[in-house]
């Protein structure tokens, strides 16, 4: 008869009952240490030989179905609707990391994996290979500049050497009138598409195209206000849409700012505050007087309201240079540009005081969601951020300077916030990533483009090339 456990126990010295006992606190000793550890996020690191606090990584692209190489190792296992993946139990230390899919540039980054820190790659971006544009214009004429109404549907293309302005319909591909003009410039789209001014340095005049009629604004104006009629004749005012009022525009003079009907010819003051440089923010006007003073007035409402507690006082000294207002779509931050000193000035609703940003900066540019802003200096991508970013351990007011060897002269956001497209002195148009982790990804979309233009809403970029529109959808998850 098979002896029960009980007795099996009983019949044990003492001794083996005690080292069986002490073996089994032993192993519940290691085994929950162990679990502490695991749990806590710790892995014995095998190069080493120790026990070390681990990371992970995680990637997002535009595109599913990818394949993720981490030093050689493959991992393709992703969630299929968000196109996400997320590698855990990474030992510190310096990896690179590839994304690839058959078609696509593939995409690479070295990077350190910290303790306890998921390192996040959520703006990868696979672009096709080749990639290949639309031709929407064949060279007929050579073209040196392009202006495209917001709904993309009109083109404007200066001929200067037949003299002509032709508009022409992208969605009908046709020509819907040709103007005869040698000098048509600063061309201001108004929000109905099809109408729109432009100005002529030679004979200082203003037109407006709508339909079959085209008024010259400078001449326009009642004799009661041919005070201001006289003044935009001499100084070629700015010419801004009205944001609500399709037939509408908000024009700049020496002795104010005006909301002008250019079918009836009636003006209305909106402020008789010498304004050095305009510029429209949802139903606002914002201005800046010869005193360094930032104002807005609602166009509803007319209330004004000051924008800083105090003026910038290098405006006064310099009320004769060229400035510039830039708004973050937020409307929280302000930048003040110098065209001519080439100095950038940054102000808060917070703060309300301008204080200079960097000098030697040109062509600024706040991303889409108003956390940062981009710039040149010296021809070198400048990133600035305006808020505290935890995730890519970026503090508030840090600079980064982009590692693009490129003579860069004018930079745009792509609409992800994380991809700048940069126009070189040399005429080269290219794409390159924020992220400073080498290597930078930069692509070159093309060379020989006298202009370029990037519509967010559609994602599509409109560039020329050898006197041909082109046109580039970034839909590339469509594709």
């Amino acid at each position: 008869m098979p002896q029960k456990p009980l007795d099996l126990i009983l019949l044990m010295t003492t001794r083996t009952r005690a080292t069986i006992f002490w073996f089994f606190v032993f192993l519940f000793i290691v085994g929950g240490t162990g679990t502490i550890l695991f749990v806590s996020g710790y892995r014995l690191n095998l190069e080493t030989g120790k026990m070390e606090k681990v990371g992970g990584a995680f990637v997002k692209t535009n595109i599913p179905n990818y394949d993720v190489t981490l030093d050689g190792k493959h991992f393709s296992k992703q969630y299929a609707v968000t196109n996400e993946l997320f590698i855990p139990s990474l030992t510190p230390g310096t990896y690179t990391f590839e994304v690839k899919k058959e078609g696509y540039r593939s995409w690479k980054k070295q990077f350190t994996v910290l303790p306890r820190i998921v390192t996040s790659f959520k703006s990868t971006l696979l672009i096709p290979n080749p990639l290949t544009p639309e031709s929407l214009f064949q060279k007929i004429f050579e073209l040196k500049s392009f202006s495209i109404s917001k709904n993309t549907a009109n083109i404007l293309l200066p001929d200067p050497r037949e003299k002509s302005l032709t508009l022409y319909s992208l969605d009908a591909g046709d020509v819907i009138k040709t103007i005869k003009e040698k000098d048509a410039q600063r061309i201001t789209w108004l929000s109905d598409n099809t109408s729109f001014f432009y100005t002529t340095p030679t004979t200082k005049s203003i037109l407006f195209v709508s339909g079959e009629k085209t008024i010259n604004v400078t001449t326009a104006f009642p004799r009661s206000l041919s005070s201001i009629a006289s003044s935009i004749k001499s100084t070629i005012a700015n010419i801004y849409p009205h944001p609500f009022e399709k037939k509408l525009i908000i024009q700049t003079v020496k002795n104010g700012v005006y909301v002008f009907d250019p079918f009836t010819a009636q003006s209305v003051l909106l402020t008789d505050i010498n304004p050095l440089t305009v510029t429209v923010q949802g139903s606002s006007i914002i201005f800046l007087d010869n005193k360094g003073q930032l104002y807005s007035e609602h166009l509803i409402t007319k209330n004004v309201n000051k924008l800083t507690l105090e003026p910038l006082s290098s405006v006064t000294s310099h009320a004769k240079d060229q400035w510039n207002i830039l708004i973050s779509p937020d409307e929280k931050t302000f930048v003040l540009s110098n065209v001519t000193s080439r100095e950038l000035f940054i102000s808060t609703k917070e703060t309300g005081k301008f204080s200079l940003l960097d000098t030697n900066a040109t062509s600024p540019s706040f991303a889409f969601d108003s956390r940062k802003l981009a710039y040149t200096k010296g021809n070198t991508p400048i990133l600035y951020w305006i808020v505290k970013d935890e995730e890519s351990r970026k503090e508030e007011g840090q600079k980064d300077t982009l590692y693009v060897e490129l003579p860069v002269t004018n930079l745009t956001w792509y609409r992800d916030n994380a991809h700048l497209f940069g126009y070189t002195s040399e005429k080269e148009l290219y794409f390159f990533e924020t992220d400073n982790r080498t290597p930078l990804e930069t692509l070159l979309i093309s060379t020989d483009v006298p202009d370029y233009f990037y519509h967010e809403d559609s994602n599509t970029l409109f560039y020329l090339n050898s006197g041909n529109l082109l046109k580039l959808d970034f839909n590339f998850s469509k594709n």
